[in-house]
């Protein structure tokens, strides 16, 4: 099972990565070309473990961000030895994108001794619809090879699942169940209280674990106001009838409605956001007031010292006597929001702009935008740490 890391889909999760809707890829001749104006997104299958169920991602054209997944259950390559300085691989990053004829599969590792430490690109593939390929190239760093498939077909949509709501903050007012483009519950959520929820647990029991939260500190659901997510599977088994359990709501004070784990989970990754910001809002000024250059040199210059930061919070004590406290879920949620900062940057490095960008105004507007994020992590109304 493909899971984010622990607290790190605090952040996302973070970032959260929801899926917006999407058109149903159809099915065509494998021989017949694709442009831009005429793709429709296709399928990546993944099978990385044997005992791991597959797992599938959508393929979106050259003019949309590529999607990926990333996978931390894998095997080893059996008599693979490290070499000395070796840095474990914690994870690999699979990326799809069609490129008007095949799909660029590209491979990337989550490396780190104790959480994912850097990003590093491992290399590419060229990918026929229709196609299956093995990925031999994670040989060399000693992961077993994963089989990929690019397929312009649709999965199954999943059952019909049982619902088990243990807060009496919301309720589901809705579920649908969805094949397109990913098999998915999409479920409307009712916030019952006069107070904004900024985050809502909710896991199907035996698969997925899903924190949802507002975008950048805002709520997620404001009072009586009612909410839709997608509940994305990368890899549904089939005929199996799921249990989908919302076991917490987090109010924007801090408080909750439900089981109290997820509050102290969200405290703690909320620190290590507010870390974060407060250490790369002044990188980002210093960076803005320099003398203007070229885009990509400038670009490879602030990766370099966002890279040299030293990612290190403050142990506190826990916000609420009864948090099971993992001291580390601060620095591995600042360490996420680099690893993701650092991908938006990497483009600007590697790949010419189309216009060309003026990265002094994208720094700003980052600036801009953690800036509002930070005030909002800081209001009154929050639990300071």
């Amino acid at each position: 099972m493909v899971k984010p890391l622990a607290l790190i889909a605090l952040v996302l999760i973070v970032l959260r990565s929801g899926l917006a809707q999407e058109q149903q890829p159809v099915i065509r001749p494998t021989s017949t070309p694709q442009t831009a104006e005429t793709f429709k997104p296709l399928i990546l299958k993944l099978n990385y473990n044997p005992q791991q169920s597959t797992a599938y991602i959508n393929v979106y054209g050259p003019s949309e961000k590529a999607k990926w997944i990333w996978v931390t259950r894998f095997l080893k390559y059996q008599g693979w030895q490290p070499q000395p300085g070796y840095i474990p691989v914690r994870a690999v990053r699979v990326e799809a994108q069609f490129n008007g004829e095949t799909v660029d599969v590209g491979l990337s590792l989550f490396r780190g001794h104790e959480r994912f430490e850097k990003e590093e690109f491992l290399g590419k593939s060229q990918i026929g619809i229709g196609e299956c390929r093995t990925l031999t190239d994670l040989r060399e760093v000693g992961v077993e090879p994963f089989d990929v498939c690019i397929l312009d077909s649709v999965p199954p949509p999943p059952a019909t699942p049982i619902l088990d709501v243990r807060t009496a903050a919301v309720e589901v007012t809705s579920v649908e169940t969805v094949n397109v483009p990913l098999p998915a519950y999409r479920i409307k959520f009712k916030n019952l209280t006069n107070r904004n929820i900024a985050a809502l647990r909710v896991n199907v029991e035996n698969s997925i674990s899903t924190f949802f939260q507002g975008k950048e500190g805002l709520p997620l659901i404001a009072p009586n106001e009612v909410h839709e997510e997608l509940l994305v599977f990368s890899h549904p088994l089939a005929d199996t009838q799921y249990k989908v359990i919302v076991s917490t709501a987090v109010f924007d004070d801090g408080s909750f409605s439900g089981e109290p784990q997820p509050a102290c989970d969200l405290a703690l990754s909320t620190a290590g956001r507010i870390y974060w910001m407060k250490e790369l809002i002044p990188v980002l000024e210093k960076a803005i007031a320099e003398p203007p250059s070229d885009a990509a040199v400038a670009a490879a210059r602030f990766k370099e010292r966002v890279l040299a930061m030293q990612l290190d919070p403050p142990q506190s004590p826990p916000v609420f006597g009864f948090c099971k406290v993992r001291w580390d879920a601060p620095k591995s949620s600042a360490m996420a929001l680099r690893l993701y900062f650092l991908q938006e940057v990497e483009p600007m490095i590697t790949t010419r702009p189309k216009p060309p960008i003026d990265f002094k105004a994208w720094l700003a507007s980052k600036r801009d935008s953690y800036v509002n994020w930070l005030d909002r992590l800081q209001a009154p109304s929050r639990p300071q740490r």
